[in-house]
């Protein structure tokens, strides 16, 4: 484990620069971006997920609702506008710190990146760290960044057909920032990281409306 979380510090940092300039592209906007990049592998594609975020105070800022019809196909980006629809006052500017993404069909992704920016932040949560703390995983081949990174992706399931676990997972972005003090308190107590269910936890079963923050 040690290894893994001390090299995604470069990995972060490989991906900083475009990140970064889509948050400032969408810095007076009164909506959040978000990619879910799937990894490759068979049927590594599957059903459009649902997405809800929160801000640093755990109020909700909007959700996004999956499509029943769509489909994400294998080594893709998926790329979603969320309106800031649920903040106080309505359409303001916040920065996403808690992600949900749940799975309502039975047709399985593997998640091997998430990206959020929003009012001029950006975070960036990858696969590995799923895997890291016994997530579904498989071993992708997608390369992420502009270096030669390729995480594991792991899966979520409506179903949990196939032995699959998980129906959805939640995040603290913020706490998957490339800072060396963050690496090494994970590296010396891993606990802190796959067992704290406020900065990540995959959840056996959750709804979309679910409140994770």
């Amino acid at each position: 484990m040690a290894s893994f979380i001390i090299n995604l510090v470069g990995t972060i940092a490989s991906i900083a620069l475009p990140i970064a300039d889509l948050a400032k592209a969408n810095k007076d906007a009164h909506y959040t971006s978000v990619e879910i990049g799937i990894g490759t592998g068979p049927n590594a594609g599957g059903s459009v997920p649902h997405v809800a975020l929160w801000d640093k105070q755990g109020s909700r800022i909007g959700q996004f609702t999956g499509d029943a019809n769509g489909h994400i196909d294998d080594g893709t980006p998926y790329n979603i506008a969320i309106e800031n629809t649920q903040t106080v006052p309505k359409e303001s500017q916040k920065q996403p710190e808690y992600l949900m993404v749940t799975m309502q069909e039975t047709d399985a992704i593997c998640i091997a990146y998430i990206y959020a920016t929003g009012d001029g932040a950006s975070w960036a949560w990858f696969g590995d760290i799923g895997w890291t703390c016994g997530a579904d995983w498989y071993p992708s081949n997608w390369i992420v960044g502009s270096g030669t990174y390729t995480p594991r992706c792991v899966w979520i399931d409506q179903d949990h057909s196939n032995g699959l676990r998980f129906q959805g997972l939640s995040l603290h972005m913020p706490d998957f920032a490339s800072q060396d003090g963050r690496v090494q308190q994970y590296n010396d107590l891993p606990d802190t990281l796959c067992k704290s269910k406020a900065r990540m936890n995959f959840w056996d079963s959750i709804v979309p409306d679910a409140v994770i923050a």
